[in-house]
């Protein structure tokens, strides 16, 4: 699953040739735009074609998004989905009142910008 505009999505085409030359079937590389909120489309699409293994190849924001409705989709280690996330996201990264409580502290109070996902909070997506 590639986020639009992905800085490393390259390596991709060469995964999957490294599968198929060792008999492991890829379904499939579905690309989602860069401000796609709702990912129910594509996950229930990954869901159909019968997608258990799904290599994530999106920033933070959209992981948050994307795991959230994995859950709702009930596509989770409990249902037998293994997901692989980048290692280079930062600790805490699912934790939207972690989130919150760290941009409050950065913001100074003439300051009204907001980096992460706007007016999230953990109970909007469970």
């Amino acid at each position: 699953l590639t986020q639009d505009g992905s800085k490393y999505s390259h390596y991709m085409s060469s995964l999957q040739d490294v599968f198929q030359e060792h008999g492991i079937d890829f379904v499939l590389n579905r690309k989602f735009p860069r401000d796609t909120t709702d990912m129910s489309l594509y996950l229930e699409d990954l869901k159909e074609r019968g997608a258990k293994v799904i290599i994530a190849d999106f920033y933070e924001p959209a992981a948050r998004h994307i795991m959230c409705q994995a859950y709702k989709l009930s596509m989770t280690q409990a249902e037998g989905y293994v997901w692989f996330l980048p290692g280079w996201y930062k600790e805490g990264w699912y934790d939207l009142d972690n989130l919150k409580n760290n941009q409050k502290e950065k913001q100074t109070p003439n300051d009204n910008t907001n980096d992460d996902d706007e007016g999230l909070t953990a109970l909007k997506y469970l």
